[in-house]
């Protein structure tokens, strides 16, 4: 089985015949008409791909999906006798259906793709997994900051359900993967099945991780894969179209070449029509509208409407096209998705404008919008200018801290006259092929006489760039984000302060409150939250970064949380949210409050809804922001 290799090939071009040996010229004849180019040449030329993922898409591929069968995942036996020990109780209860459903395709079809919500059980499922598949080796791969939770929860299973022992159950981080020491890894150990818990973290197939993990079941395609996530995508089919290949091979019901789910992409990923040709103008290789990616629409809203569907086969709106790829997705053998959230109690999200902004913050952040100046950086494009807006937000900005104090004056003002001079150009004279700074770059590298006044900057940079880059350090205008957060945090105790950034975190520490961030702070959250599970009175407040702590751990002992600085992505508040709204929750109300009082941090918020919604109506999952009660203070 071979999958798409992101990284190019270099092909060696033919060497040139000796003069001796140069046939003789012939006059040509007239070279007939070019043909125009289809879609899947001008998004992704043959040569930019090994050659068994730059065929074109097989005529037969829609057919192939659209002929898989029905199946309704859930309606399978209740498991829980048949993986129970001899004489042990159901711990911490008999298994709940999605986990024998689960369970049970994995075995049928030798692979899971399990985009299971949170809160559903999916620790449980990934230690049983090796048992029901008749495993040797197996290798669950989890977030690093859920290895130790993770080997304290198997240790507990062990007593109660059937799991394999550890020499036969290898648990390693994400982290480890990519290590500079593990290029080998799982070549060494040669496991006859890979379980991803949080599969989410193989999305970028670019990365160290995701390249050894691909290359790992290239040489070995006889391996078992099962992954399962409760935010398995984040905006597109590319997200996890290469983990439903691996896990369900023929069986997918996602197309097997890496050019026909750019096809796909169009109509069911989360980028608007003019977003698409922005990204395609700036140098993007993304997938176009076209006729072939209305005709996918077209075929699996018709097939939605025979398989009891509902809907006109002339509306092919979007939502509509997603529903019926969502029915396709979940109704085939091996797909175990959930589609209610795991916990009783009910949601309640408040968006707090109240929180008094000084004024040297407001005054930083009107400046930077007026000369996208911040110290001694030029910044040149929108995505650099909303991280620095979002810094100044929590009251500070980074610089950089040079060597003795002794700042690169060349470097800095090469940096800052190519920055200045890309933005002018990006304001006034961008067209086609010549809107990104990258673009630019690229175009005064080679000469391009219509960026001729690009030309000296570009040199002036060139000669300077490859220097190492300083490291940076915060300066704080004002720590009224991290006051505030901790007076709300404390007026909702108990509470759990969430945050992101180093900055804020060594902002929180100075207060003396318990923080819980990255490495061993994971361990000590473990236990604390066994601790207040087993009836522990939880502190009044405690800080957790989102990075470190936003997936797998169960925070149920507390209803209360606080977000400090809004996360833009569906992806992360779905999972931030769960650590509370969960199953174990004893609280009727989960409150969640997220402070909203700048405009950058409700574009924030406005962008989250946007990708929640897509996952909703992709994968079918309730997204918790969405059927969250929202009170706008």
């Amino acid at each position: 089985m071979l999958l798409y290799n992101p990284i190019k090939r270099a092909v060696a071009a033919p060497a040139p015949l000796p003069a001796a040996a140069a046939p003789a010229v012939t006059p040509a004849p007239p070279a007939p008409p070019t043909p125009p180019r289809t879609l899947l040449e001008i998004l992704m030329p043959k040569k930019d791909l090994p050659a068994d993922d730059a065929a074109p898409p097989k005529q037969g591929e829609m057919a192939r999906i659209l002929s898989l069968p029905v199946v309704d995942a859930l309606q399978v036996p209740d498991l829980t006798d048949e993986l129970l020990l001899p004489g042990a109780t159901a711990w911490p209860g008999r298994l709940k259906p999605v986990q024998s459903a689960a369970l049970h395709w994995a075995k049928v079809q030798n692979g899971l793709l399990g985009p299971i919500g949170v809160g559903h059980g999916k620790t449980l499922i990934s230690a049983l997994l090796p048992t029901v598949m008749g495993s040797k080796l197996a290798v669950l791969l989890v977030p690093a900051p859920l290895l130790k939770k993770t080997e304290l929860d198997l240790t507990a299973l062990r007593k109660h359900w059937r799991i394999l022992p550890p020499s036969q159950l290898r648990v390693i981080s994400y982290n480890k993967l990519s290590s500079k020491g593990s290029t080998g890894l799982l070549e060494d150990l040669r496991p006859d099945l890979v379980v991803a818990d949080e599969a989410h973290n193989l999305r970028n197939v670019k990365a160290t991780r995701g390249q050894r993990f691909l290359r790992f079941f290239r040489l070995h395609p006889e391996t078992c894969f099962c992954g399962v996530s409760g935010t398995m995508t984040a905006k597109s089919l590319y997200d996890y179209w290469h983990l439903a290949k691996l896990a369900l091979h023929d069986g997918s019901p996602l197309p097997l070449n890496w050019p026909e789910v750019g096809v796909w992409d169009v109509v069911f990923g989360t980028q608007s029509e003019d977003e698409r040709y922005a990204a395609a103008r700036a140098g993007a290789r993304i997938a176009l509208p076209s006729d072939e990616s209305r005709r996918v629409a077209g075929r699996l809203v018709r097939w939605a409407i025979q398989n009891g569907g509902g809907g006109k086969v002339a509306d092919l709106q979007v939502p509509d096209s997603r529903d019926a790829f969502r029915r396709r997705l979940s109704t085939a053998p091996g797909v175990v998705a959930t589609t209610n959230a795991e916990c009783d109690a009910s949601l309640t999200v408040h968006l707090d404008r109240k929180v008094t902004t000084p004024a040297v913050v407001t005054d930083a952040i009107a400046a930077l919008e007026a000369t996208w100046q911040l110290g001694d950086e030029e910044i040149s494009d929108a995505m650099t200018l909303a991280a620095k807006r979002r810094q100044l937000c929590s009251g500070y900005w980074l610089r950089w801290k040079w060597p003795n104090d002794e700042p690169d004056a060349e470097w800095i003002g090469a940096r800052k006259a190519w920055n200045r001079a890309v933005r002018a150009f990006l304001t006034g004279r961008a067209v086609t092929g010549y809107d990104s700074p990258a673009l630019l770059a690229a175009a005064a590298e080679r000469r391009d006489t219509r960026v001729q006044q690009l030309w000296a900057p570009w040199l002036g940079w060139c000669a300077v760039k490859d220097r190492p880059k300083p490291p940076t350090v915060p300066v704080w205008l004002s720590e009224y984000l991290v006051d505030a957060a901790i007076d709300k945090a404390h007026d909702m105790a108990p509470c759990v302060l969430w945050y992101e950034g180093t900055e804020f975190e060594a902002a929180l520490r100075k207060r003396g409150l318990p923080v819980f961030g990255g490495g061993q702070d994971s361990g000590r959250l473990v236990e604390l939250a066994l601790r207040c599970d087993a009836g522990q009175t939880p502190p009044p407040v405690i800080c957790c970064s989102i990075q470190a702590h936003g997936t797998g751990k169960n925070l149920q002992a507390w209803s209360q949380a606080l977000v400090a600085q809004c996360p833009s992505s569906g992806t992360t508040w779905e999972q931030c949210i769960g650590r509370h709204h969960r199953q174990g929750q004893k609280a009727d109300t989960v409150e969640v409050r997220v402070l909203q009082h700048l405009e950058p941090l409700r574009n924030s918020w406005e962008s989250a809804l946007q990708s929640a919604r897509y996952q909703r109506d992709s994968l079918g999952h309730p997204q918790r922001i969405l059927f969250a009660d929202i009170v706008d203070e």
